[in-house]
């Protein structure tokens, strides 16, 4: 009886040992999440010229005491003959050097590089303030590149 007792306690521990390390919940470095900013690009436009792309717009939601004092810009680029179909998902990544970024009087300009690199590029901005913290995003632009 004694054995009995002793193999069920230990199958019923091991049993627990195993349920309780496959884990619980989001593992993440322990950090605060990062603050969002008002400021945002309305009204993008783009247009390319000398093998940069200009990108400009006005800048809305700043006057809540938030400054935004740079961009994060967000592209992804495909060929001019294969297009990604209507209502397809866009993956955007972002670029690592955006440009020289103006910010002065609610409007917004950023030169960024492409290379001279024809086809459907996709741009989004979301501006930051001096500590990092990110606003929303402006709305998503095309731009088709031809020579």
């Amino acid at each position: 009886m004694a054995t009995w007792l002793s193999s069920r306690l230990l199958l019923l521990s091991f049993m627990a040992l195993l349920i309780f390390s496959a884990g619980c919940g989001k593992k993440a470095p322990p950090f605060l999440p990062e603050q969002k900013i008002p400021a945002k690009v309305d009204q993008l436009s783009g247009q390319y010229e000398d093998g940069r792309i200009r990108l400009s717009g006005q800048i809305s939601g700043d006057d809540k005491g938030v400054k935004a004092t740079g961009c994060r810009i967000y592209h992804a680029w495909y060929p001019a003959d294969d297009p990604p179909c209507e209502g397809c998902p866009i993956e955007m990544i972002p670029f690592t050097e955006p440009g020289e970024t103006q910010i002065a009087d609610h409007r917004f300009a950023c030169d960024i590089p492409s290379g001279n690199r024809e086809g459907i590029w996709y741009l989004q901005v979301f501006l930051v303030d001096d500590k990092g913290a990110e606003g929303p995003p402006s709305e998503r632009i095309r731009l088709e590149i031809r020579k």
